[in-house]
């Protein structure tokens, strides 16, 4: 499969201010929504959102890759209810068919859309510990992430690895849940198709290319089905 290289790099006016959207593929393809992983994540799989977008628009489709608030390229604070929206606005300006989601993006995506969730995340929750983790590792020992958590709950919101999260927003992203079991198609690592470094995992970027071209084969089967 050989994916396409240019692209469209829009900032979309959103309910909650402006969206930075990467559009491929053809004005007249099946528009497809990518919903990325969240916070850290998303940095480590950039490469692997580009390569499968390529691929997916050299088979005729057009991906919309959009950073929602607080997170990437995205202004603002990170908050469900404004991901939400966010997405629900993509989702319906594009006229998507279908949303393909990395990780934490599986929690955002869209029930009245064929879905195809890559690694999914079960709930939110394991995201938030992991921000409260690498908050207390880089402030030193004094008070671990009990200490972190105590700061989020007393002043209403702390920085959590950069991130300004307000406890509202804490708690509603530990409170999402993915609803794998109703998707249309999971891949998993492990599963023949899906070979090599764990990308969200990695300190530093991994090779994707053979990955992003077994997955990006799996979902254009799925898609013409």
């Amino acid at each position: 499969m050989i994916p396409a290289r240019g692209f469209d790099l829009r900032v979309i006016d959103g309910p909650d201010g402006p969206i930075p959207c990467v559009v491929r593929g053809p004005v007249d393809g099946p528009a497809i929504l990518f919903l990325q992983p969240l916070f850290e994540e998303l940095n480590r799989v950039r490469r692997l959102m580009a390569l499968l977008g390529g691929h997916l628009a050299g088979a005729g489709y057009r991906t919309w890759l959009p950073d929602l608030p607080g997170c990437g390229d995205a202004p603002g604070d990170p908050d469900v209810a404004a991901w939400h929206r966010a997405v629900a606005h993509v989702a319906d300006l594009s006229g998507a068919s279908a949303v393909v989601t990395v990780r934490g993006g599986c929690l955002l995506a869209p029930q009245d859309l064929r879905r195809c969730l890559i690694a999914p995340v079960e709930t939110g929750a394991p995201l938030l510990r992991d921000l409260m983790r690498a908050q207390a590792l880089s402030e030193g020992p004094a008070g671990g992430t009990s200490a972190v958590s105590a700061r989020l709950e007393s002043d209403g919101w702390a920085s959590l690895a950069g991130y300004p999260v307000g406890s509202g927003s804490a708690a509603a992203l530990a409170a999402l849940a993915c609803e794998r079991g109703s998707a249309d198609l999971v891949l998993e690592p492990g599963d023949g198709d899906f070979d090599g470094p764990l990308l969200w995992r990695q300190p530093e970027p991994e090779p994707c290319d053979a990955l992003a071209e077994a997955l990006a084969a799996r979902i254009t089967a799925w898609l013409a089905a």
